[in-house]
């Protein structure tokens, strides 16, 4: 069976120059024919944008959660135009490659009554958490890949606690055979051998 694993691009370097770029390079140069790598956006400035919104005109949080993964979506769009080698879908993909996942219609369709712990509703919940959700489901190795990282964190809750993951990763990857992050600005993003977290 292939190696899954889910790699969760910070939103941050959507819009930083040159990032994509070498994050295609990156994936390009760490492929193998027997994995299949599901790659998931953060909501960068958008969300931001939602946020904004949220502060200055409060929404339900149902209406800013949904509204975020929507913006997550479109982010999705975008990573299958700059990395050649990512389809786009909407489902957990079957077959191997590396494959943009728009995660909406899952998180409406299959998370609900998937085994384990559940996405909460709240901007405590961030893509962090969808994607270790979506890892945990899947039975999938993580990878964040992060703007930058000013230090090697022993534990996800270390990295929560400095607000490198948000508050809700911790508890729904505690099950993960396997998280690692990676800092895409910082040295880290080539580094054959990047550090490895525990829940």
């Amino acid at each position: 069976m292939a190696e899954r694993l889910v790699i969760k691009i910070g939103g941050s370097l959507l819009a930083e120059p040159g990032a994509m770029g070498r994050v295609a390079e990156w994936l390009a140069a760490t492929t193998r024919p027997d994995q299949t790598r599901l790659l998931l956006a953060g909501g960068g400035a958008a969300v931001d944008g939602l946020r904004r919104i949220d502060a200055a005109n409060p929404l339900s949080a149902e209406a800013t959660h949904w509204g975020a993964i929507a913006l997550m979506d479109a982010n999705a769009a975008l990573l299958a135009d700059w990395i050649p080698s990512a389809r786009l879908t909407e489902r957990i993909p079957v077959s191997d490659g590396d494959w943009a996942l728009r995660s909406g219609r899952w998180l409406r369709e299959q998370e609900p009554s998937a085994d384990g712990e559940r996405l909460r509703i709240g901007w405590r919940t961030t893509s962090d958490a969808i994607a270790a959700r979506i890892a945990a489901c899947w039975d999938a190795r993580l990878i964040f890949l992060k703007h930058t990282l000013r230090e090697a964190y022993a534990s996800l809750d270390e990295a929560a606690a400095d607000g490198v993951v948000d508050p809700e990763t911790p508890r729904l990857a505690a099950g993960l055979r396997s998280v690692t992050l990676l800092g895409a600005v910082s040295s880290g993003l080539l580094s054959p051998t990047p550090p490895r977290l525990r829940g």
